[in-house]
């Protein structure tokens, strides 16, 4: 895939204040306790339950100052989460919508720049995909539309905050436990759940999938998102994948 940008938003809430690094490292699945040096990372925000309420990225800004992003229109949904298990901690939470430009493409670190707050790892965050914080496109990148836009993460398999991730699906059937999830850290909400399938080495009952778009809604499948080329949907641990050329979502879809 060539290299191309897409200029969008992403709202952010900034989480500021003595106690930012130890209420997030409380609340998201990710461990931060050695983030630093301005690094990403991504990271789920869970109900008790166990669902996921949020796929997030955060950033280490300074010991006492994070930015937590998510898809543009979610901002209300992420600020609602952090501030619900928020009592007596010293931190300041405000959310904003910031211009981004996406850029894609197996040339798209040659546009980053890891000791620069602008420069975030995207998606996958296996240097495919990153998002600058401006508004200024690079010149020498073709612009793509927002439908091509979205037909690039579906064929990507990157789930969407509002399509794939609603409020009640697990976080072992998104396909991004492994880089969301650090199973080394503390208690946060909705652990238990995510501890238990991976030490009982449970499969979810259903698992985000690429699909050809025109594969037919049934029992078994459930699509989400949809381009001219591909769809994205839960297929039924039950399915025959094979049958249906769908393949769980991952890094190496990008």
């Amino acid at each position: 895939m060539s290299t191309i940008a897409f200029a969008t938003t992403r709202d952010v809430v900034t989480v500021e204040g003595a106690d930012a690094h130890s209420y997030l490292q409380s609340q998201l699945s990710q461990d931060i306790s050695s983030i630093g040096g301005l690094k990403c990372q991504a990271a789920l925000l869970l109900d008790p339950s166990g669902r996921v309420d949020a796929l997030v990225r955060v950033t280490y800004l300074a010991l006492d100052k994070f930015e937590v992003d998510v898809d543009p229109g979610s901002g209300e949904v992420l600020l609602g989460r952090l501030k619900r298990f928020k009592i007596r901690v010293n931190a300041e939470l405000n959310l904003e919508t910031v211009p981004v430009v996406a850029i894609r493409g197996a040339g798209a670190m040659s546009y980053s720049d890891s000791t620069h707050p602008a420069s975030r790892p995207a998606w996958w965050m296996n240097g495919k995909a990153v998002d600058v914080f401006t508004s200024e496109a690079p010149a020498d990148l073709p612009r793509i539309t927002a439908e091509e836009y979205d037909a690039l993460r579906i064929a990507s398999g990157w789930p969407s905050m509002g399509r794939e991730i609603t409020g009640k699906e697990l976080a072992a059937e998104l396909g991004v436990v492994d880089i969301a999830v650090n199973f080394g850290k503390g208690c946060y909400p909705g652990q238990e759940l995510v501890e238990r399938m991976d030490s009982r080495q449970a499969t979810s009952p259903r698992t985000l999938c690429r699909l050809p778009s025109n594969t037919a809604v049934n029992d078994a499948v459930e699509i989400t998102s949809t381009s001219a080329e591909f769809a994205l949907g839960f297929v039924k641990r039950s399915a025959d994948r094979n049958a249906l050329n769908a393949v769980p979502v991952g890094p190496q879809l990008i």
